[in-house]
């Protein structure tokens, strides 16, 4: 992995602290997200950024002019809390201004339960951390939803977590069968 950059940052009460950027130039592997959570690290997506561009894609299949623009803006998790979605296929990886989380966000395709294919962007470190480890493992399409945490961090917060609601026979899963 490389490292991109490292800057200290100084508090009163403790010693300084290393941040540094993994540098990714596609979507994160599970083993790239658990070095960045073990580390403390940032993603950092370093790869083409016209690679995620799914316009071409569009046009080519629009079959009317309704289809040209039936893309639009990406949509939000938390307008689709405790939705099933089928989660499709990872879109794009891009670098996120927020502060916080792993400092990328991916670009996700859901299908709904009535069978619309939205666009979602995923920033949060559960949700993101898990659809990255669902990609390496080759596992879409699987069945999730978005869930708020109960219980707030330290911090105040409500986490957001990806739950699987995807029925599996979980002896088979553990003896690496998947029943898609």
């Amino acid at each position: 992995m490389a490292t991109r950059s490292t800057t200290p940052a100084k508090r009163a009460s403790t010693p300084a602290v290393v941040t540094a950027s993994l540098a990714i130039e596609a979507v994160p592997t599970k083993a790239q997200v658990i070095e960045a959570l073990a580390s403390g690290s940032k993603l950092y997506f370093d790869g083409d950024e016209n690679t995620d561009s799914i316009l071409p894609g569009i046009l080519a299949s629009a079959e009317n002019p309704l289809d040209v623009f039936a893309v639009g803006e990406l949509e939000k998790v938390e307008d689709h809390y405790g939705e099933v979605l089928t989660a499709l296929s990872i879109d794009a990886v891009r670098n996120s201004d927020f502060e916080g989380g792993l400092g990328v966000y991916l670009v996700v395709s859901f299908a709904t339960v009535e069978g619309e294919v939205i666009r979602m962007a995923v920033g949060q470190t559960d949700p993101l951390a898990k659809l990255a480890a669902l990609n390496d493992m080759g596992a879409f399409p699987w069945k999730v939803s978005f869930e708020v945490s109960e219980k707030a961090t330290k911090a105040g917060f409500h986490p957001v977590n990806l739950v699987s609601r995807q029925p599996q026979d979980k002896a088979a899963l553990r003896a690496g069968e998947r029943s898609f």
